[in-house]
């Protein structure tokens, strides 16, 4: 199944996936978060993500 086309398109997305997260992780600081409770941690994700998108966005222009 490893040298199927579906397989190696998967494994190319979530290395993907995996370097936007290292990447998210070393250029907003996602190791820790100080904001405190579920509720905190969600909007402190969100907030770097998109922040991070919009970096990118900028990157274009």
């Amino acid at each position: 199944m490893e040298k199927k086309r579906w397989f190696k398109r998967l494994q190319r997305y979530l290395a993907g996936i995996e370097g936007l997260i290292s990447g998210l992780m070393r250029g907003y600081g996602l190791k820790r978060c100080n904001w405190t409770g579920w509720k905190g941690f969600q909007n402190y994700v969100s907030l770097s993500i998109v922040t991070f998108n919009l970096q990118k966005i900028a990157s274009f222009l």
